[in-house]
């Protein structure tokens, strides 16, 4: 944090003082064509500042990191596609969502709460991997999101956005332990 710091209040000064501009314009994105997409798609990326060149880039980048290997991606995308999508493609009120399970934040409170009902958050803490069950739950309910939107496209929007709690749709283990939407 003081290295942060240091580096604020010297950027600032030099800024302030006319040494260095205050706001520093990009002409290029810091990743190249070819890696846009793979930047796009993994949040773990990150650009390095190249001091030499006085640039930010991703020439160090190598694909998605070890938090999720590229061929669970890979099987993920073939799976979506051999069975869901012909069906997507002519149906309408079908939902589907694929979540990483690394993604997840489980453990941000706010996001448990606003998002998981009581009973939700305690069959999930119970399960011997509370974060696959925690990012289950959460693709029912986006699933579910979707599923409605494509069946009523015209509705106004049912939900507040992206930032929107998903606390009303409940998703609890059914008598086969199979995960059941409940009103």
């Amino acid at each position: 944090r003081a290295r942060r710091e240091a580096a604020y209040y010297r950027a600032t000064h030099d800024g302030l003082t006319g040494v260095q501009p205050i706001v520093r314009i990009k002409n290029d994105a810091p990743y190249t064509a070819a890696q846009m997409q793979s930047v796009y798609l993994d949040p773990t990326a990150r650009a390095r500042y190249d001091a030499s060149r006085q640039t930010w880039s991703f020439e160090q980048y190598k694909g998605p990191s070890e938090a999720h290997p590229a061929e669970d991606t890979k099987v993920a995308e073939e799976l979506l596609k051999s069975t869901l999508g012909p069906l997507m493609m002519e149906s309408k009120g079908v939902g589907c969502d694929v979540q990483l399970t690394v993604e997840v934040n489980m453990d941000d409170a706010t996001f448990v709460e606003r998002n998981f009902t009581d009973q939700e958050i305690e069959h999930c803490r119970s399960q011997p991997d509370p974060r696959s069950s925690f990012a289950g739950r959460w693709c029912a309910k986006e699933a579910v999101i979707k599923a409605i939107s494509n069946y009523a496209p015209d509705l106004p929007h049912l939900w507040h956005g992206g930032g929107g709690s998903l606390k009303q749709i409940e998703v609890t283990p059914s008598p086969s332990r199979a995960p059941r939407v409940t009103p």
